[in-house]
């Protein structure tokens, strides 16, 4: 699959094919930091079918063990680069509020650090981290993802007409409850979007309604959003 992209100043970059270290088989091109030719100095973001090549460099929150402070950090391979030195702060707040020219420029500092030949810096391996909440949410706004997503949403709510028409002509959101918002098995930002009303059995027979609720996990790369 070939892909065009754009430079911040608007120059178009030629397409440039399949990455072998992307597990999707193809980098979309936005910057020079997309280049599937990339190589970084931590070995294992070289791996094929890695999930943070140097290519994608998702910022989060972690906690060393045995440390009560959190950080703020970038995956790197199957590690975490300390972010202390661009982002103050132990949440990402203040990270996403900047405009999208400011995370570019912050994403272009991160992959010359990471990129080989680079001064090789501490990292952090991530089996041993802990995730936490990245940011103070507010509020949020969901999209179904696809089709199917709305289907099966729809069914939970109309079984007879689960898909509405309108689903087919416009995007369809939805919005979300701040308290809706939590870390999944400490690992990653879970959003519930859906509530069903499911039967239980208890152990003395009794029928027993709860809500069951469905997840959905969020935290690709936003550097470029």
């Amino acid at each position: 699959m070939f892909i065009l992209g754009q430079q911040n100043d608007g120059t178009i970059l030629p397409a440039l094919g399949r990455s072998k270290n992307s597990r999707f088989g193809f980098i979309m091109m936005i910057d020079k930091t997309h280049d599937p030719a990339l190589q970084s100095w931590v070995e294992s973001a070289n791996r094929p079918g890695c999930d943070f090549p140097i290519q994608n460099l998702p910022v989060g929150v972690f906690q060393v063990p045995e440390e009560s402070r959190t950080r703020l950090g970038i995956a790197i391979g199957d590690f975490i680069l300390d972010a202390g030195e661009w982002l103050a702060g132990d949440m990402l707040d203040g990270y996403v509020a900047l405009s999208a020219t400011q995370r570019r420029d912050l994403r272009q500092e991160w992959s010359n650090a990471l990129e080989a030949g680079a001064v090789e810096r501490p990292l952090y391996p991530q089996g041993e981290c802990l995730m936490r909440l990245p940011v103070v949410v507010g509020d949020y706004t969901d999209f179904y993802a696809s089709i199917h997503h709305a289907t099966n949403v729809g069914r939970l709510f109309r079984p007879d007409n689960p898909l509405m028409p309108n689903y087919k002509h416009l995007p369809v959101a939805y919005h979300g409850r701040v308290v809706s918002a939590f870390l999944c098995a400490g690992r990653f930002l879970a959003l519930l979007s859906t509530l069903k009303r499911v039967v239980l059995t208890t152990s003395a027979g009794a029928g027993e309604t709860v809500s069951k609720k469905r997840s959905a996990l969020a935290g690709p790369d936003v550097n470029n959003a």
